[in-house]
């Protein structure tokens, strides 16, 4: 949990129980390989992808809330066409919105 680093009470809430999902998850696919019938293997096997398809969930959730409700992503650009007179930016751009200019005050 303390990889998690959780900042407030609601991410603490989320992290334990994203610790208890992965101690589901691990205890189902423990089961379906103790050696008993198919169908029991099966049933194990299935619990244990629902638990972690959970635990998937929850982690984007907390990722979301660390983040400010943010996703995080990547965006690839393979073509840039600039045209007579246009103007382009190639490489990292930070994002910080327009400002107002000193005589709009």
């Amino acid at each position: 949990m303390y990889a998690l680093n959780p900042q407030n009470e609601v991410q603490s809430l989320l992290a334990a129980q994203i610790v208890a999902t992965n101690h589901v998850a691990m205890r189902m696919l423990a089961r379906s390989m103790e050696g008993q019938d198919l169908e029991s293997a099966n049933h194990y096997t299935n619990r244990a992808h629902k638990a972690q398809n959970l635990l998937l969930r929850q982690l984007e959730a907390f990722d979301r809330m660390k983040n400010g409700g943010q996703s995080t992503q990547k965006v690839v650009v393979e073509r840039v066409e600039v045209k007579d007179g246009g103007q382009a930016i190639v490489g990292a751009v930070a994002g910080g919105g327009a400002s107002k200019s000193k005589t709009e005050g």
